[in-house]
C-alpha cells in the first residue's frame, strides 16, 4: 500500500525528532564525562588546583586589582540590582592565587547571573577562580542582585584569597556593605515563556558549531516537510 504524503511526513518527523533528542541528551553526556574524567586527572588539591598551580614555596603575594563596586542600585520590575568586580594579581608574584568571593543577602533576595555563582549556604552565594602572576587571567565578575520585597536591601560581600593549593593561608582581602533600593519586587523568574526561552538560549549557547548546525539544518527539514506541499513542491523522489 503507497504511504500518503501525511505519514511520510510523520514518520520522518518521528525519525527526527528522534535523532534530535538522542544528540541533545547524548552528546552533552559524553562530554560531560570526558571532562570529567580529565579533570579528575589533573586535579590534586583541596582547593581544586591543578598540579602544575600548586605553590610549592608559597608566599602570600599582593593584587594589583581587587574591587567590588554596585554600577546599579535600584531594583525593579524591570531591572535588577548589579554588583560587579575585578580582581588581578601583582606580576612580581611568585605563584597563582585562589580567590573567593562570597555575597551574604538578607532573607527574600537573591543572587544570580555570570561568574558561575554557587550558594553554599543559606542567603550566600559565591565564586572561586585562580590568577596567575603573568596577568593572562585577570579576572571580571558580575552578579545579579533579586529581591522578593520591596524597600531598602543589603549585601555583605567578602573577599578572601590564598596561594594555590594551600587554603590554609587564606587571608581576608575586604570586607564590603552594599544597599539597594527595591521599588518593585524581582525574582528574577520572569513569566513562563521567559523562563522557556532563557533556558532554550542557556542550552544552545553550550552547544559546539558543529552540533548546533546539525540540529538547525534537522529543524529547517522538518519545516520543508510541512511547507512544501503548501507551495506545490512534491519532495518525494520520482
Amino acid at each position: 500500500m503507497e504511504m500518503t504524503n501525511s505519514k511520510i511526513r510523520m514518520v520522518a518527523v518521528v525519525v527526527l525528532v528522534a535523532v534530535l533528542i538522542g544528540s541533545m541528551v547524548g552528546l552533552p553526556a559524553i562530554a560531560g564525562t570526558a571532562a570529567a574524567q580529565q579533570n579528575s586527572s589533573t586535579t590534586d588539591s583541596a582547593d581544586g588546583s591543578t598540579v602544575d598551580e600548586v605553590c610549592e614555596d608559597p608566599e602570600l603575594p599582593s593584587m594589583d586589582a581587587a574591587r567590588l563596586y554596585a554600577p546599579t542600585k535600584t531594583i525593579d520590575t524591570n531591572q535588577a540590582g548589579r554588583i560587579e568586580g575585578g580582581f588581578d594579581l601583582d606580576n612580581n608574584a611568585d605563584c597563582p592565587v585562589i580567590v573567593e568571593v562570597r555575597l551574604i543577602v538578607q532573607s527574600g533576595m537573591s543572587i544570580s547571573g555570570g561568574s558561575d555563582w554557587g550558594t553554599t549556604a543559606a542567603g550566600m552565594a559565591s565564586t572561586e577562580f585562580t590568577i596567575t602572576p603573568d596577568g593572562s587571567d585577570a579576572e571580571d565578575i558580575a552578579a545579579n542582585v533579586y529581591s522578593r520585597t520591596a524597600g531598602e536591601a543589603r549585601v555583605d560581600a567578602e573577599i578572601e584569597y590564598w596561594p594555590a593549593g594551600h587554603p590554609e593561608m587564606s587571608q581576608n582581602l575586604d570586607s564590603q556593605r552594599f544597599y539597594f533600593q527595591v521599588e518593585e519586587p524581582n525574582t528574577g523568574q520572569g513569566g513562563d515563556n521567559e523562563s522557556i526561552l532563557s533556558t532554550i538560549g542557556e542550552y544552545l549557547s553550550n552547544l559546539d558549531t558543529t552540533m548546533l548546525l546539525f540540529i538547525l539544518a534537522a529543524l529547517g527539514i522538518i519545516g520543508m516537510m510541512f511547507v512544501a506541499p503548501k507551495v506545490g513542491i512534491d519532495i518525494r523522489k520520482k
